[in-house]
């Protein structure tokens, strides 16, 4: 969202525009590090959203931004969020008993549900670690794939197979694969 609304600004956010804009323009959900920024401007948010897959450098700087068909207050609202999580999880370090305190996080309690798409598509490209068998790797190659002896898998499916071949497998053979695979040290399941 451009600092000054223009005309396409204005009937993109709809009848209350100028009060959208006085609350998120300065959010932090709105803000972002790319290069040549001046020559946004007023644009259009299709047309900026084509410049950042070109121009971004930082992939940082692309999550939830142009994945948005639109860029409204609930764009920069999750986009916001994603960013908070970011900071506090990467950047601020802050100790696990205040991380989910009422006295910084005003959205609500940490869901329970594990997304490890979100989580292996920051990761497309990194090798992550079988935790039982560090020396055994594979190459995240999309949201929920990766390539392991030249064949690409999902996460589940292949830790069942590595615990079938070393004789670890449960009755059940089901696995949340999350939970063998880390990546920098870090279980993947504690990357969310």
């Amino acid at each position: 969202m451009p600092q000054k609304l223009s005309a396409i600004w204005h009937a993109h956010l709809g009848e209350l525009a100028d009060d959208v804009h006085q609350q998120y323009v300065n959010n932090v959900g709105n803000i972002t590090l790319i290069r040549h920024n001046q020559g946004l401007g007023n644009r259009s948010f299709q047309e900026k959203r084509a410049l950042y897959l070109g121009r971004s450098g930082l992939q940082v700087t692309q999550n939830y931004v142009v994945d948005q068909e639109v860029w409204d207050d609930q764009a920069i609202q999750r986009r916001q969020i994603y960013l908070v999580k970011l900071l506090v999880k990467h950047a601020l370090l802050l100790p696990g008993r205040f991380q989910y305190s009422s006295n910084w996080n005003q959205v609500g309690s940490r869901s329970s549900q594990f997304d490890s798409r979100q989580v292996l598509n920051r990761l497309i490209g990194e090798a992550i670690q079988f935790i039982s068998q560090p020396t055994i790797t594979a190459r995240v190659v999309g949201d929920s794939k990766v390539l392991f002896e030249g064949k690409e898998w999902n996460l589940s499916p292949l830790t069942r197979e590595l615990k079938l071949r070393d004789g670890t497998n449960t009755r059940s053979g089901a696995y949340q694969g999350a939970l063998y695979w880390s990546w920098d040290d870090t279980r993947l399941i504690d990357l969310e």
